[in-house]
């Protein structure tokens, strides 16, 4: 009878082994999976605001170009050349604090993959906490004033958004206490939900605000070819590169308006991925794979049409 109850608890713990080593299997295989696809989420990210970053540089050139053009307009002999009227769209406040949150966002999707043992980038950036610091203290004036001078916003959704913007701000400064991936993603799937939403809306307001800076522009250019008619039918050469000049604009505002289509679309892509991410745990990852790869290929597409639009110019 002994030997009979030893040989069951003998089986019973070599099966217990076995499960062991077949759950344990399995996580092997899973975790790789789960750090690959965090990863392949990060550098997506990564890439986004990159392309981001330059489509900031691009509304404040478009926006130069409308200020020389209404100071050409407007100048005459007695006033003369009055440099304080070329303003820049975005104050320097609002410009930094634009680029914090995009920071704060590739910090976050970097130190995620990094949780995961693949870090998305050779060198994290060492003044996380400055950077972490800098957003815990957004409030809601500088919220308004920053994304919503030239369009309206509840005084909720201000709230909402600098909410988020602290959230990222103190997870950036206390990021080394966190070890576990899933956890972190649960914590802030809220914020960067948030935080993805203001950037849709900020790109919506930036493509108005880059229409009617060329729309002025380019009546500028229309009226000053209309007052010199005359001059102009005597020198036909110049005439003409006027003429060139403005069909040039109108197919910069149509290059101009898709890049902020497509960043808004990048943007939203964002939001989903990381709203599914922790789906990269799970048996089925068919879901979160497939809003990775959207968001991959959308930010490849804005690259890659950076990229077109300079080999064209």
């Amino acid at each position: 009878m002994i030997k009979i109850t030893a040989s069951i608890f003998q089986s019973k713990s070599i099966g217990c082994l076995f499960l062991a080593a077949f759950i344990a299997t399995i996580a092997g295989c899973a975790s790789p999976n789960a750090a690959n696809q965090i990863k392949s989420f990060s550098d997506a990210t990564i890439l986004t605001i990159s392309n981001t970053t330059q489509a900031f540089t691009l509304v404040e050139d478009i926006h130069y170009k409308e200020e020389v053009s209404e100071e050409i307009k407007n100048y005459n002999d007695k006033t003369g050349f009055v440099l304080s009227t070329i303003q820049p769209f975005m104050g320097s406040d609002a410009l930094q604090v634009r680029l914090d949150v995009l920071n704060g966002l590739k910090s976050y999707a970097a130190n995620l993959s990094a949780l995961m043992g693949k870090s998305s980038l050779t060198n994290l950036d060492q003044q996380t906490t400055k950077l972490g610091q800098a957003l815990a203290t957004v409030d809601t004036n500088l919220v308004k004033y920053s994304f919503f001078k030239t369009a309206p916003a509840t005084a909720q959704e201000i709230q909402i958004f600098t909410t988020a913007i602290n959230a990222l701000g103190h997870w950036l400064i206390t990021y080394k206490q966190q070890k576990d991936a899933k956890q972190v993603i649960a914590l802030m799937k809220g914020p960067v939900k948030s935080i993805s939403e203001l950037l849709q809306r900020d790109f919506r307001i930036l493509k108005q605000q880059l229409a009617l800076d060329n729309k002025e522009t380019l009546e500028n250019e229309d009226r000053y070819l209309h007052d010199n008619l005359a001059r102009f039918d005597n020198n036909p050469g110049e005439k003409r590169a006027v003429i060139q000049q403005m069909a040039a604009l109108t197919q910069e505002m149509k290059n101009d308006a898709a890049i902020f289509d497509f960043l808004e679309s990048a943007a939203a892509k964002l939001e989903a991925a990381h709203s599914a991410l922790e789906e990269v745990f799970s048996k089925n990852t068919t879901n979160i794979t497939s809003l990775i790869q959207e968001l991959t290929t959308e930010s490849q597409r804005i690259s890659q049409y950076y990229s077109s639009l300079k080999t064209t110019k």
